[in-house]
């Protein structure tokens, strides 16, 4: 599912829709990692790391895009693209609170410590790999299954939201007799989830 706001505005149902999911679901806090973004760090710490602004061609020549791009892209297979003009200050404001926000709950900050747990027992591994004779105690091995545990248990809790409507949506059509190809669909957890993220938002 790909959402497109036209506008960063409580005007604007796909923005109010990405609101809602955000309320819900872990923002992806992943810096992708290629050439030009490799003196970054591995993570965006800020609303400001995910606005780009491009540079297109105008009259054969290279110049700054009038507009601030920026791809939110969630735990799940859910992403935000769109566009801001630079001197759109409201807009930009808005994009900055909803987005920091979002980068700091409790469920973005989960998924990043899964993936930096991840990435800790990766080193761990590699580092075993290369010691050379190879240890004959178990302590790599029980730090790796130690870091295993901790991405497990954060990821679950990354996604706590998601299996709990899921769950909701599969439990009445487990007996119910009727041939499905699955028991729910993608489409059917995130429309659940925008209504559950909407009321927090209304209770907020």
């Amino acid at each position: 599912m790909v959402i497109c706001p036209k506008k960063i505005s409580p005007d604007d149902a796909d923005w109010q829709q990405a609101c809602a999911l955000m309320q819900v679901l872990a923002l992806d806090p992943r810096r992708p990692q290629n050439r030009a973004a490799r003196h970054l760090g591995r993570y965006f710490e800020s609303a400001d790391d995910i606005l780009e602004r491009p540079n297109i061609w105008v009259n054969h020549k290279l110049i700054p895009a009038p507009y601030f791009s920026y791809y939110l892209q969630f735990n799940v297979a859910v992403s935000v693209i769109g566009q801001i003009p630079i001197d759109d200050e409201q807009q930009i404001t808005e994009f900055r609170r909803v987005v920091n926000s979002a980068l700091r709950n409790e469920l973005t900050t989960a998924i990043r410590k899964s993936w930096e747990a991840n990435e800790q027992r990766l080193v761990v591994l590699r580092k075993a790999y290369n010691q050379y004779p190879q240890p004959d105690d178990a302590t790599a091995n029980d730090k790796v299954m130690e870091l295993l545990a901790v991405a497990a248990a954060e990821s679950a809790k990354a996604q706590r939201y998601y299996m709990a409507v899921r769950d909701q949506i599969e439990a009445p059509r487990r007996y119910d007799g009727v041939a499905r190809p699955s028991l729910s669909r993608h489409e059917e957890v995130l429309a659940g989830l925008i209504r559950l993220g909407t009321m927090f938002l209304q209770a907020a």
